[in-house]
């Protein structure tokens, strides 16, 4: 009976299989964190490329927020389905707020700013996460 154990702690056979079992779980479990922040990533990039697309329209003369709102949706290709975009339209004299339609009180051209957010929920394998991006345009 003694032979019998010592040989038994003796044989390495089946060593390499235990060990495997110990440590596959964490690589699987690296593997799928990988694979969640690249997903995450990549919708946020893609978010964020949808507010420069809109940026660019009103920095090239566009003045209507619905449309640049429309621009930043279509350019918008990853968008989940509660993907959600706003754009508003601000002017400043100065650091004073001013309406758009009115000169400032020294008769020149009230600063105006287009304000972009974004807002969608990245659903990954494991997780949910909400993804949020904001960008401010000065375009004149």
């Amino acid at each position: 009976m003694i032979s019998r154990l010592l040989r038994f702690r003796a044989d390495q056979t089946g060593v390499s299989a235990v060990e495997f079992s110990l440590v596959a779980p964490v690589l699987v479990a690296m593997v799928i964190a990988t694979i969640e922040g690249g997903l995450l990533t990549m919708r946020s990039y893609d978010m964020r490329a949808a507010l420069n697309a809109g940026a660019q329209y009103v920095m090239q003369g566009g003045t209507s927020t619905t449309a640049a709102k429309a621009v930043v949706m279509s350019a918008w290709s990853k968008k989940s389905s509660d993907a959600t975009a706003s754009v508003s339209q601000s002017c400043k004299c100065g650091t004073t707020a001013n309406a758009c339609s009115t000169l400032c009180a020294d008769g020149t051209v009230p600063m105006s700013y287009f304000a972009f957010s974004a807002q969608m929920t990245s659903k990954g394998i494991f997780t949910t996460n909400v993804i949020t991006a904001q960008d401010t345009v000065r375009v004149r």
